[in-house]
């Protein structure tokens, strides 16, 4: 297989549902790609038990061939744009941003977006768009629809797993000790607020009430 600049290999992990607006969106990237000829597109899914598992798996697949750029994007939440575009600002990493459930250590709940930036202590912090470049440089981020280069993967080793207390609790998700890795071995994290993901969940009503009138409250 002859290596290409702009050669993607796109994975959906996946348990074995995928939302209409990500096949939607898959049908549109791979049209896209035949008409603009910007793009050399592979689509697979990835069915493992554990997203851990899952994700590691894609990636040594990924590395058993020669495609130079991996995507993967969840089966519940697709970009608003062609992920594929973002390829052009040639960043080690990036992201476009998902709207996530939270809950505060002070039992509060709040939507945010899973993009984080570090305080001193090193606690993340949400990372909320306040005007300014569409293109930022992040600390942290989750991977529901992320965009990696290889030498990233070539680099690091079990790149998606994560950390436990002496118990066997996790303290930390796959996607958070990723991208821990990728600044400990010198690359960086960007995201792009054009490309936000829609993310569908089933959710309780009530909680989106309580939501609803704390917020009003403050």
């Amino acid at each position: 297989m002859k290596i290409k600049k702009n050669s993607v290999m796109v994975v959906i992990p996946t348990t074995g549902n995928i939302h209409i607006t990500v096949s939607d969106l898959l049908v549109k990237m791979t049209v896209m790609a035949i008409a603009t000829k910007k793009w050399d597109l592979i689509i697979q899914y990835s069915q493992v038990m554990g997203i851990e598992s899952n994700r590691n798996t894609i990636v040594q697949n990924f590395l058993a061939t020669k495609y130079q750029w991996l995507l993967m994007m969840d089966s519940d939440n697709p970009p608003l744009r062609n992920p594929l575009e973002l390829i052009e600002y040639n960043k080690d990493v990036m992201v476009c941003p998902t709207p996530m459930w939270k809950v505060a250590a002070n039992g509060k709940q709040k939507l945010v977006f899973n993009v984080f930036n570090y305080n001193g202590e090193k606690n993340a912090l949400a990372f909320s768009y306040q005007g300014g470049d569409r293109l930022f440089q992040v600390d942290v981020v989750g991977a529901g629809c992320i965009l990696i280069k290889r030498k990233v993967l070539e680099k690091i080793k079990k790149p998606f797993a994560s950390e436990h207390n002496e118990c066997g609790v996790r303290k930390k998700g796959e996607d958070f000790c990723f991208s821990a890795k990728v600044q400990k071995a010198g690359f960086t994290i960007w995201g792009h607020w054009d490309y936000i993901c829609n993310h569908y969940k089933e959710v309780n009503l009530l909680d989106i009430l309580k939501l609803l009138n704390q917020n009003y409250d403050n």
